[in-house]
């Protein structure tokens, strides 16, 4: 499994899947990679899963033979079709009630207490924030999880107040979410000087 991500380094993912294999890549050129990985891959059946794709990539330049099956995730269908994905299988947002229930997993919100009670409303205007993307659920609930009432409402404020940039609305919505969290825990690390993954 390679995560790929916004701007990929063929020589990066060459590397990881190297590491998968337990290979090690000598040569320095990312075309003698290519060759070596092509040849070690061509040795036994493989499933490549190429998470986080955001554009084309050539197989070929990376290393990736014909014979593997190749798994990719993207939140693009159109890197889908230039791609010639063979299986296009489409993901739908969660629905209302999925979205709650995901949240308040993530968020450790059980709905009988006090502190649940007197949340409540900020928690679902959050939850509908995130606009039903698994991602944006899971990043925010888990940021907040344990926090004050003060930080609940402190992060639906920003949230209302984000300027959302250049792309689908629902990927908008996405993006402040997670850039909130991010920006939460680089305030976090930057007074603890520590991180825990």
């Amino acid at each position: 499994m390679v995560v790929v991500s916004h701007n990929p380094e063929v020589t990066y993912i060459q590397g990881q899947i190297a590491d998968s294999l337990d290979l090690i890549l000598r040569e320095e050129s990312p075309i003698g990679r290519a060759q070596r990985l092509s040849t070690s891959l061509q040795n036994e059946r493989t499933l490549v899963i190429l998470d986080d794709v955001w554009e084309n990539l050539e197989f070929e330049a990376i290393g990736i033979p014909p014979c593997c099956t190749v798994l990719l995730t993207t939140r693009s269908r159109d890197v889908c079709v230039c791609m010639n994905c063979q299986i296009t299988v489409a993901l739908s947002l969660l629905d209302e009630d999925e979205a709650w229930t995901l949240f308040k997993r993530c968020a450790d919100i059980i709905d009988d207490s006090p502190y649940a009670l007197k949340l409540k409303n900020v928690q679902r205007k959050i939850a509908k924030k995130c606009k039903g993307l698994p991602i944006a659920i899971v990043t925010m609930a888990s940021m907040l999880r344990g926090k004050r009432v003060e930080k609940w409402e402190l992060a639906l404020i920003r949230l209302e107040e984000t300027q959302t940039i250049d792309v689908e609305e629902v990927l908008s919505s996405c993006y402040a979410c997670i850039k909130l969290s991010y920006d939460n825990l680089t305030k976090q690390v930057s007074k603890n000087l520590f991180l825990l993954c």
